[in-house]
């Protein structure tokens, strides 16, 4: 069976204003969490980078057809916090599959849209 990133999977079937991961209740409750092992929590953590990021790549796609000044500003700060991710998971031997962002540039939130 194939991996499919949460972000493949909740471009097909997911619900854009609720994280596919609600969807499949892969987060597990306060509860479970306080009682998780070191490596399930760090598991755990990386589910929920990897949702927070794809929501941050699904608002910068958005802003991507936007226009003005408040629609730069959105886009820089999209690229800033999708970069430093991509960074840091890099210096830690992370990929960009791990985090949900396979085949994603968040450089094409710098470029003007050729029309």
């Amino acid at each position: 069976m194939v991996k499919r990133s949460a972000y493949e999977v909740a471009k097909t079937e997911g619900n854009p204003h609720h994280g596919w991961l609600q969807q499949q209740r892969r987060l597990p409750s306060v509860k479970q969490v306080s009682s998780m092992s070191e490596p399930t929590k760090n598991e755990t953590a990386l589910v929920v980078l990897e949702e927070v990021l794809l929501a941050a790549r699904r608002s910068a796609e958005q802003a991507q057809h936007e226009r003005g000044q408040f629609a730069l500003g959105l886009k820089t700060a999209y690229y800033d916090v999708l970069t430093v991710a991509l960074e840091q998971a890099d210096l830690l031997g992370l990929t960009r599959a791990d985090l949900g962002l396979k085949d994603y540039d968040p450089e094409v939130l710098l470029r003007d849209k050729v029309a």
